[in-house]
C-alpha cells in the first residue's frame, strides 16, 4: 500500500506529545463556560481541532465551534468522519456542528471570524509563497482574533544558515525559511505575546521524514541524502502558542 500523508495524525513534524502540550497551554487561556470559535487554516484531516474539542469536553468545558479550511476535499471528508465520532460520543451534550470548507485562505478579506483561536500548523503557503508569507499569516490571523484571542502556529525555521549545496540539491531557497528569531520578531510586530514554544528535535524531525523517503524514487532519494548530509542540522520546526498583548 502506498504512503498517503493523510494517514498521518499530523501533517507536520510536531510530535503528538508536543501537540498535546501546546493544546493544554492554549486551553488554559480560553473561557471555559463559553462555546469558543476556532478556525484551522490548512486543517487537513481535522485531528488538531478534534483533540482540542476532546480536551475541552474532558474538562467539562463548553464545546468549540470549529471551522476547518483546506483545499483537499478528501482530507476534509476524513475530518468530518472524525468529528462525527466526537458528536456520537457526546450525543447528550448537543455539541456545535463542525464546518469544513474546501478552499484556500482568502486573504485579509476572508469573511470568517472573529475567533477565540486561529490555528495554522505547517500551512504558511496558504498565505503566499514569498518571503513575506510568514508575516502575512501572523498579521492577518491576529487581526481576526477576538480581544482575548490566541494563535496556535507551527512552522519551519533555519537552525543554521543553509549551505549553498543543500539549497541546490533540494531546490529550496534561502528566503524560504528564516532563523527562529525572525519568528519571534514577527510575533512582536503583530502585538502578540509568546506563551509557549515547542521545538522539534532533530530525531523527531527525521522520524517524520522517513515515511516520505520510503516511497523511493529519485526525488525522495535525493531529499533523504540532502537531509542526512545537511538538513538534519539545518532545518528546524517549532510550534507556538500566542495571545494578544
Amino acid at each position: 500500500m502506498s504512503f498517503d500523508p493523510r494517514d498521518l495524525p499530523l501533517r507536520n513534524p510536531l510530535t503528538l506529545a508536543q501537540l498535546e502540550t501546546c493544546l493544554d497551554e492554549l486551553l488554559a487561556l480560553l473561557p471555559q463556560q463559553e462555546v469558543i470559535q476556532v478556525v484551522d487554516v490548512g486543517c487537513g484531516n481535522g485531528e488538531v481541532l478534534a483533540r482540542l474539542r476532546e480536551r475541552r469536553l474532558a474538562r467539562q468545558a463548553a464545546d468549540a465551534e470549529v471551522l476547518g479550511i483546506d483545499p483537499d476535499g478528501a482530507a476534509l471528508a476524513r475530518a468530518a468522519t472524525r468529528h462525527a465520532e466526537i458528536a456520537r460520543a457526546h450525543a447528550a451534550a448537543e455539541l456545535a456542528e463542525a464546518r469544513w470548507e474546501a478552499r484556500g485562505w482568502q486573504s485579509e478579506g476572508d469573511a470568517s471570524g472573529p475567533w477565540h483561536v486561529a490555528i495554522c500548523l505547517g500551512s504558511r503557503h496558504a498565505f503566499g509563497d514569498g518571503p513575506d508569507a510568514a508575516s502575512t499569516m501572523v498579521q492577518q490571523l491576529a487581526a481576526r482574533l477576538l480581544p482575548d484571542g490566541c494563535l496556535f502556529l507551527a512552522d519551519g525555521y533555519w537552525r543554521q544558515p543553509p549551505d549553498a549545496d543543500y539549497l541546490a540539491s533540494t531546490g529550496l531557497s534561502e528566503d524560504e525559511l528564516a532563523p527562529i528569531e525572525s519568528w519571534h520578531a514577527c510575533f512582536d510586530a503583530a502585538g502578540l505575546q509568546q506563551v509557549h514554544e515547542e521545538r522539534v528535535s532533530k530525531e523527531a524531525f527525521e522520524e517524520y521524514e522517513r515515511p516520505f523517503w520510503a516511497q523511493g524514487g529519485a526525488h525522495w532519494d535525493n531529499w533523504r541524502r540532502a537531509f542526512e548530509r545537511w538538513g538534519r542540522d539545518t532545518m528546524g520546526f517549532a510550534g507556538w502558542v500566542l495571545k494578544r498583548r
